[in-house]
């Protein structure tokens, strides 16, 4: 494995887990469908699919958009009930001292 992989798989593992100890149910989608990394089903029935950069350093402005462009468009082809509850995440995985990854939302929708 290469460790860009071992990186992004250990970045959406941080995040999993965070969503996990909020009460969300998760199910990984990467690398089997490109472009989301995680589905998750909240305690209210809500719905988020997310898509995890593991990068040491700050998202660039290109790959943010090229990002929320196709989670908005994911979004957009979903019929209404489902858009109603689902929203769209970036989430940027940082390393830090202690070896564990931090999360942090860049972009939500809605």
């Amino acid at each position: 494995m290469s460790s860009r992989k071992a990186k992004g798989d250990a970045g959406e593992a941080a995040w999993q887990r965070k969503r996990e100890a909020d009460g969300w149910l998760c199910f990984p989608l990467s690398p089997a469908f490109e472009g989301v990394d995680l589905l998750s089903i909240g305690p209210d029935g809500e719905i988020e699919l997310a898509e995890v950069k593991a990068w040491s350093r700050p998202l660039t402005p290109a790959v943010r958009l090229e990002v929320m462009d196709r989670l908005n468009y994911l979004r957009s082809v979903l019929p209404e009930w489902a858009r109603r509850r689902l929203t769209v995440v970036l989430v940027h995985a940082a390393k830090v001292e202690d070896g564990e990854y931090r999360c942090e939302e860049t972009w939500r929708f809605p």
